[in-house]
């Protein structure tokens, strides 16, 4: 039968694929039957009015989610954030890496010139500035030590930042050796000068790796000095008057990562060793001095105080982001862990900071915080007298009058409920 002899023209023909699906070459079920009945009981809706009515549901594209690249190409953005790789963990190592291979490369390009000094000391201080941030800027083993005895880094990070910038130094050397014209004929050599004894040589190359790593602790780990922009500087400042004040006596490395890469293009390891053990005998002592000169930065670090007291004749502010997490994690406590940061923490990262607020308040490292202690701490966080007697009644169920890291677990999950219905 013809659209025509239906009674329908080619115009009001409705494609099957316009139907709704009960009228398109099947039977209804009783369900849809019954329906459809009571449909038209109460709506006098012609089958094809209610074809023409009918929209199909919008079907949601199979995609990924929205990219929003910035000034990125769409192709990168969308690759990094597949691969993450911003997240990998490997950019302090690259930095390492590249900080290295720079510092050698001036070094290995500039050795013969009066005024080689000047331009390592400047390529230092870019480099420092360009990778601090990240990886610290250490771009030097002996750097490294020192900031790994200072607590900022740990033995796992040090021995591959030693890694890093021992084969940036070696990629370095290379460099230099085929792009200079007369290769390693122009790269300098470390090594004691004439007449100079190599003891003489051990002491000096000791002193100015001792002197640019205490730099680098003062200046770009301390809390007194803060958050300031000059440390690039100093660091730099040192490698250029200690280029110029050693090298005529020990060729001023003051670098085992640069001193490896120098020696490795001239095919020798003679006094090799003094190249690496004076400047980490350098950073070593740099380390272990910095906690003795700056003994109230432990006190931040063992929850012994919260600033740090220096005498009227001490410059530099009072606040950097090392002093803001552990006043933080001080702050968390002593309210209870009730804000609204602590009620978006994982369950692990309450554990952490519980386990770090535990140790801050067991200063003498007994595992047991006293009572009273722990109700003043308590009592800070606004919960009343009552609630604290609750709690630490509650908790301490051996009535030992001592608290131990589990009742402390307990009892603070308990000031967190608190808290939190104070809150609401």
């Amino acid at each position: 039968m013809s659209a025509a002899e239906g009674g329908e023209t080619g115009a009001d023909a409705v494609p099957p694929s316009r139907m709704p699906a009960a009228s398109v070459g099947t039977e209804p079920t009783d369900e849809t039957a019954i329906q459809m009945d009571a449909d038209n009981k109460g709506d006098a809706t012609t089958p094809q009015e209610a074809a023409e009515d009918f929209e199909p549901p919008e079907i949601a594209p199979i995609n990924e989610p929205p990219i929003h690249p910035g000034d990125l190409p769409v192709w990168l953005a969308a690759h990094l954030r597949r691969t993450k790789m911003a997240r990998a963990g490997s950019g302090p190592f690259i930095v390492e890496f590249t900080g290295t291979l720079f510092l050698t490369l001036v070094v290995a390009m500039t050795g013969g010139d009066a005024t080689a000094p000047i331009s390592v000391g400047f390529i230092l201080v870019a480099m420092v500035y360009m990778g601090g941030h990240i990886s610290g800027g250490h771009y030097n083993p002996a750097v490294s030590l020192a900031v790994y005895l200072r607590g900022k880094i740990s033995f796992f990070q040090m021995f591959f930042y030693f890694v890093a910038q021992v084969v940036g130094g070696l990629c370095a050397a290379r460099i230099a050796e085929i792009s200079l014209p007369l290769g390693q004929d122009v790269i300098p050599l470390p090594a004691p000068r004439d007449a100079v004894s190599t003891g003489n040589a051990f002491l000096i190359e000791f002193l100015f790796s001792y002197a640019l790593c205490v730099t680098v602790l003062n200046t770009a780990t301390t809390v007194s000095v803060g958050e300031n922009s000059f440390y690039g500087l100093a660091i730099g400042a040192v490698v250029l008057a200690g280029s110029y004040a050693a090298g005529n006596i020990s060729g001023a490395a003051l670098n085992p990562a640069v001193a490896s890469g120098l020696m490795a293009v001239h095919g020798t390891n003679a006094n090799l060793w003094l190249y690496w053990v004076a400047p980490l005998l350098g950073g070593f002592s740099a380390g272990i001095l910095f906690h003795i000169i700056n003994a109230e930065e432990n006190d931040l670090r063992f929850g012994d105080a919260e600033t740090v007291e220096r005498p009227r004749f001490g410059v530099g502010g009072h606040t950097t982001a090392y002093k803001k997490e552990v006043r933080s994690t001080m702050v968390w406590l002593q309210q209870a862990a009730g804000s609204t940061d602590a009620a978006d923490m994982t369950h692990k990262e309450k554990k952490e900071l519980i386990k770090k607020s535990f140790s801050q308040l067991d200063k003498n490292n007994t595992g047991q915080i006293p009572k009273s202690e722990m109700a003043k701490t308590l009592a800070d966080a606004g919960l009343s007298k009552e609630e604290i007697t609750t709690m630490i009644d509650a908790a301490d169920k051996d009535g030992d009058d001592v608290i131990t890291f589990d009742e402390y677990e307990s009892l603070m999950h308990q000031a967190m409920a608190a808290a939190r219905k104070k809150h609401e």
